[in-house]
Order: C-alpha cells, then sequence, then structure tokens
C-alpha cells in the first residue's frame, strides 16, 4: 500500500481464569493456605468447571501476589 507505518499488535491469548475464577481462587487460599497447585486445580475444576493447568494456577496466584510457600 505504499505506507511504512508498523501495523498494530494482534493482541496476544486470552487469559484462561477469568475475574470470577480469580475471585474463587483467592477465597480458597484464604482458606485453605497449605492447598497445592493440584489440589486449587481441582478446586477450580470442581466448582467453577474450568480446567487448566498447574501452571496455569501459578500464573494466577502470582498475579493475585499470593505466596506458595508452605509452612515447614
Amino acid at each position: 500500500r505504499g505506507e511504512v507505518q508498523p501495523q498494530p499488535q494482534g493482541g496476544g491469548a486470552k487469559t484462561a481464569l477469568g475475574s470470577v475464577q480469580l475471585q474463587a481462587l483467592r477465597q480458597q487460599v484464604a482458606q485453605e493456605p497449605e492447598a497445592t497447585l493440584a489440589e486449587l486445580r481441582h478446586f477450580l475444576a470442581e466448582t467453577e468447571g474450568v480446567l487448566v493447568s498447574k501452571a496455569t494456577i501459578c500464573r494466577a496466584l502470582q498475579r493475585l501476589h499470593l505466596r506458595r510457600k508452605k509452612r515447614v
């Protein structure tokens, strides 16, 4: 077309967990702070009907500024 300006970016992938699922995850971690990623994954599958990986749960916890460190 004869233009040299860059095209707008595509936007990237959408997040697997919406605000409702993130809020449910936050509440579950508040109730069970010692829950593992697998347990949190199972919780979201049962309550919200969302099947995600443990890595997605980990990224969601980071986005919510929740720590994964467990008590010794």
